[in-house]
């Protein structure tokens, strides 16, 4: 008995001295995968419609290319786990996406209800395109502050050697989101 208590001490002050979480690189490298895949997504729709002449079909269906990634980014991000430090970062960067998500809906419901297909400069010049231009602006800060936490962690480098600090204070995270 003695020594299965001793065991589960043993085990728990490993699971409280190297994390007992997700890792904040796999956390990380998950999270860049979403983002690239998210701005290449965009990015690639963007180009596509410029091609493309505007019908009203070509430009729903450009709306529903885009506002089908940005779902499949929010629902990727709400799957993370965020380490215990980034709980507060992860959780105001699912509300930021989560708005955009809502505005851009609006924004595509207002494209929808023209009765010509107007395009791109005329969509974002509307209330909705505003609204979800400042909330797009937000979500490249939650971007950008995210690079830089992770960026961050490439001090903790120097301590990789030192067996007497935890591991998660060692982490190292390169990753690079590619923020607009």
């Amino acid at each position: 008995m003695r020594a299965r208590c001793v065991a589960a001490c043993a085990v728990s002050i490993l699971v409280i001295c190297c994390g007992g979480g997700p890792s904040l690189e796999d956390y990380a490298t998950r999270g860049e995968q979403l983002t690239t895949r998210l701005i290449s997504r965009v990015a690639t729709l963007d180009a596509e419609l410029e091609s493309r002449k505007l019908t009203p079909e070509a430009v729903q269906d450009y709306w529903d290319q885009r506002l089908a990634a940005r779902v499949e980014f929010l629902d990727g991000i709400r799957n993370l786990d965020p380490p215990s430090g980034l709980v507060d970062l992860h959780e105001m960067a699912l509300d930021l996406f989560s708005s955009l998500v809502d505005a851009e809906r609006a924004l595509a419901a207002r494209v929808a209800e023209s009765e010509t297909a107007i395009g791109p400069s005329e969509w974002w010049s509307t209330p909705e395109g505003e609204a979800a231009r400042g909330v797009d602006q937000e979500a490249i800060a939650i971007c950008h502050a995210a690079q830089a936490r992770f960026d961050a962690t490439r001090e903790r480098e120097t301590l990789d050697g030192l067996p007497w600090i935890p591991s998660e204070m060692k982490e190292s995270v390169r990753v690079a989101f590619g923020c607009p």
